[in-house]
């Protein structure tokens, strides 16, 4: 089984929707039955209670009077109601007086005694396997307590009844899920899924090459659309396909004529080669020569710019030295006249010495750049 296919999807989906659906509908049947079946208990409780109430005083003089018999005769009598099955009253103490057919529990425990001095119980109950409704009541006379009374009503039928109509509703529910179910499967399959699977092999001879395929689907919605532009699709492809098939036999005409073409450019080629080799040597015989040349004429222009630098660098030293000496001039001769003037212990003295001698070496430096 493909578990990825369009058509296990769509029966999962349609699978999933019935058990939604029916579990929506037990969730509505459910509620209607408890509250059906509780309507039905709550007609027996009160068929037992009016029993006991017409049978009140008989019952209580009986057990009263110890008339056994007479009491067995009661119980027969109240027997004769239907489904009422089993019937057996009891000593104030809770010992079994009389009962119809064999009783199902022989005493009244001290327990369910108090609980019946508030009121009458009603319980579903089994025994051996069968469904009863047990109503148990104390027995009063004039305000007094002379006993208990249990009446079992036989929910057989009832049960019955509520299993067939349970069974009846779900056989319904089935039959419908499944009649809608095969509905929706026919519907989807001549749909969806013949339309898909159509054009699915219809996808797949394309992708094998036969271009131009066609897809013929009536159908005008999306499946219909999708297949009107395949049609669209195929036919441009195959199209296309024809005027590719047609340029490539231009090309390798094309092809053809350049490799003709080629082998005579080659040929071209071999003869140019040949001639530019030749010419290529005599300019390389050329470049030698004006190589040689130039370099020649590069010798010649280096000892020119040398022979200017050092006729510029000699200006240069000249004209520095001339202006330096004529600064000079007045620091070297100027302090001798302040000498002249100035006592010998006079304390300027000294930086006046210093200041020509600076000059003199000022001097001799102006004299070694000459």
């Amino acid at each position: 089984m493909n578990t990825k296919g369009l058509r296990f999807k769509i029966n999962t989906a349609i699978l999933l929707a019935s058990v939604i659906v029916a579990l929506f509908a037990a969730a509505i049947l459910f509620p209607f039955e408890k509250k059906r079946r509780d309507a039905r208990l709550d007609r027996i409780q009160a068929l037992l209670s009016a029993v006991y109430q017409q049978n009140k005083e008989e019952l209580a003089n009986e057990i009263f009077a110890g008339q056994t018999l007479a009491l067995e005769n009661t119980l027969k009598s109240m027997q004769q109601v239907k489904n009422l099955t089993h019937l057996a009253a009891y000593h104030i103490d809770g010992a079994l007086l009389a009962a119809t057919g064999k009783p199902f529990s022989l005493i009244i425990l001290g327990t369910e005694q108090a609980a019946l001095r508030h009121g009458f119980q009603f319980a579903k109950v089994n025994h051996n396997g069968q469904p009863f409704a047990e109503w148990a009541t104390a027995i009063e006379v004039i305000g007094e307590r002379v006993g208990y009374l249990r009446l079992y009503y036989d929910l057989s039928e009832m049960e019955r009844d509520f299993l067939i109509s349970n069974l009846f509703f779900f056989a319904l529910l089935f039959s419908t899920l499944v009649v809608m179910g095969l509905f929706l499967h026919l519907m989807l399959s001549r749909s969806v899924i013949a339309p898909a699977a159509v054009l699915r092999d219809a996808i797949r001879k394309v992708s094998r090459g036969r271009l131009g395929e066609k897809v013929h689907l009536n159908s005008r919605d999306e499946i219909g659309e999708m297949a009107a532009d395949f049609n669209i699709m195929s036919t441009r492809l195959h199209e296309q396909h024809l005027a590719l098939t047609k340029a490539m036999e231009v090309q390798e005409s094309h092809t053809a004529h350049l490799e003709n073409l080629n082998t005579h450019l080659e040929e071209m080629v071999d003869q140019r080669t040949a001639e530019l080799q030749h010419s290529y040597q005599q300019l390389e015989l050329e470049i030698e020569e004006r190589k040689r040349t130039d370099k020649e004429k590069k010798r010649l222009q280096e000892r020119l710019m040398h022979s200017q630098k050092m006729e510029a660098l000699g200006l240069l030293a000249g004209g520095v030295a001339h202006d330096l000496n004529n600064v000079l001039s007045g620091i070297v001769s100027y302090p001798d006249l302040l000498l002249l003037q100035l006592p010998d212990d006079s304390p300027l003295r000294k930086s006046i010495q210093t200041i020509q001698r600076s000059g003199k070496k000022a001097a001799a430096i102006v004299q070694d750049l000459l």
